[in-house]
């Protein structure tokens, strides 16, 4: 079963959305994105909602690109950079 290439084979182990929810709290060095950008924005209007939940994702996305592009550390199936960047940014905004 393929969930829009984010589990293939139904190894669970090598998706994207498996690996982001074990890396992305520690990204940090001991501190939660997600708990960085709740106290950035949490007096926010939507529009600084949306612009820190962007330069998040896409912080995030940069830092992941090339490891995953030009290390063994992490291999995605049917990865996109944009994959990384949408899912993470979604992640933030719906937080």
């Amino acid at each position: 079963m393929d969930y829009y290439g984010l589990i293939s084979g139904g190894d669970a182990s090598t998706s994207c959305f498996c690996r982001g929810l074990a890396v992305f709290p520690g990204l940090g060095g001991g501190f939660s994105p997600s708990i960085i950008y709740n106290q950035i924005t949490r007096k926010s209007g939507p529009g600084p909602i949306f612009y820190y939940a962007l330069l998040f994702g896409g912080v995030i996305a940069a830092l992941e690109y090339p490891l995953e592009v030009h290390t063994a550390l992490i291999h995605y199936e049917k990865w996109s950079w944009f994959t990384s960047f949408f899912a993470l940014s979604c992640t933030f905004l719906n937080g």
